[in-house]
């Protein structure tokens, strides 16, 4: 029996109760009142929600113009439903974009070789109006191409304090309202277990632009690889605080900071043996060590 053969089936965080999920963010209204002229072919639609009903609801829509090879995103636009009444042609609801030169690849068409440039939106204070709470440096980053999308982060200081983000290279926000993933910030805690190297997986598709290179990415999505347990070496594994959203890169975290320093979860993993008759091996790890 190798334990290099083994894969853990459970992994779970003992830490006494867990959330009471009040909401089901699938069946969550998609409607959109009103919307501006956009400057550009596709904006692409994400919904925060906020709080442990979610019932504060904020659309964000992405126009974006430049390529991240072009210094001048002038025409880049974040509109904000900021009171959440559905209406995008609020004053207010846009978001002016500013450029941020960043490290890139060394490729051709670049006018500056080794250079990108990434849109970033300073959307501010965002309050939930059903709790009144406020919160504070809203933010929105653009990175380069993955695939045919471009993917987003966000941060935000819950009630002007702690720091919760979410997105990364998994987060796309969608051609349509009805498809846009969701991000739910200030909402119920629970705990996520990773596994992944922090390598990613980006699958390429050769059709010409289409419906059926777009039903292809929709199919084969970028991935992060696995962790195996291997006898002899050291496996990582990582438990972030935060909560669920709808839609890939959607889970909202916390900084390590943000737990108490006297908090020290559980975890407790099953291993299967080769007999199926006999119970699983566990291993109980307390996770001491901030990242």
């Amino acid at each position: 029996m190798k334990i290099a053969r083994f894969l853990p089936v459970v992994a779970w965080i003992a830490v006494g109760a867990g959330p009471t999920w009040a909401v089901d963010l699938a069946k969550i209204d998609r409607t959109i009142r009103k919307e501006p002229a956009y400057q550009s072919k596709s904006p692409q639609y994400c919904l925060l929600v906020f709080g442990p009903k979610a019932e504060t609801r904020v659309w964000l829509v992405l126009d974006l113009v430049s390529e991240p090879w072009e210094a001048d995103g002038a025409k880049n636009a974040l509109y904000v439903d900021r009171n959440g009444n559905g209406d995008l042609t609020d004053p207010g609801a846009r978001v002016a974009c500013t450029m941020c030169k960043r490290p890139g690849p060394l490729t051709s068409f670049c006018p500056e070789p080794g250079v990108t440039y990434v849109p970033q939106f300073k959307v501010g204070a965002v309050v939930d109006r059903a709790s009144k709470t406020r919160h504070a440096d809203l933010t929105l980053e653009v990175d380069s191409y993955v695939q045919d999308y471009r993917p987003c982060s966000l941060s935000l200081k819950v009630k002007g304090t702690e720091v919760q983000s979410a997105g990364g290279s998994l987060l796309r926000f969608a051609d349509r309202p009805q498809d846009a993933p969701i991000i739910h910030f200030n909402g119920p805690l629970t705990l996520r277990v990773q596994m992944d190297t922090g390598v990613l997986f980006v699958p390429i598709s050769y059709d010409k632009d289409g419906p059926k290179r777009r039903r292809w990415y929709d199919e084969h999505p970028p991935k992060y690889e696995e962790r195996k347990l291997i006898r002899g070496e050291t496996s990582a594994l990582y438990a972030q605080l935060g909560t669920p959203g709808l839609g890939r890169g959607t889970f909202v975290a916390f900084s390590a900071g943000a737990v108490p320093e006297d908090a020290h979860p559980v975890a407790e993993i099953a291993f299967p043996t080769n007999d199926s008759k006999k119970p699983p091996i566990i291993s109980r790890l307390v996770l001491r060590q901030r990242c």
